[in-house]
């Protein structure tokens, strides 16, 4: 691997097979009666509108040379964005939350590094926005949260 575009298509893999897997079994874990939907789509890259929920984005906001190496290391931040929606607002809430934790404990048992080139995983900052009206999807309510994960690469 040599540059953040394979890191995000190889994080987008990881997701794919990890995510339904650690979110099912965090449903099982809270008993709580609450089910959280595996994503509609994983992009790695900016997208306009979504085609459904719950959605996924990997955007890169930026990269740094790591100093203290001779080779060209660079750790990537890349935001993993997650887009919720539905017709509760205590259900929407707990799926994001726990997308957030999902992506945390992949991020943490997951390394890229079994490809040339690539380092470890780790994870940053976390947001979340506030409820709100969905306007071009079919539920009534929407909930974004974003998560840093930093992805270390080897030029």
């Amino acid at each position: 691997m040599n540059h953040v575009t394979q890191g995000k298509r190889l994080l987008k893999a990881v997701f794919l097979e990890r995510l339904p897997i650690v979110l099912a079994n965090a449903d099982a874990e809270a008993a709580d009666g609450f089910s959280t939907l595996v994503p509609f789509e994983i992009n790695t890259f900016d997208k306009a509108s979504i085609d459904g929920l719950p959605s996924i984005e990997l955007i890169v906001t930026d990269s740094s040379k790591q100093s203290d190496s001779v080779a060209a290391v660079y750790r990537h931040r890349v935001v993993v964005g997650i887009s919720y929606g539905g017709d509760s607002e205590e259900a929407i809430t707990v799926a994001v939350e726990r997308y957030i934790w999902a992506i945390r404990k992949i991020a943490k048992d997951s390394q890229l590094g079994q490809y040339a080139g690539a380092g470890p995983l780790d994870t940053g900052g976390e947001q979340y926005t506030p409820m709100g009206r969905a306007e071009k999807v079919e539920s009534p309510f929407v909930k974004g949260a974003f998560i840093e994960v930093f992805i270390t690469t080897l030029e």
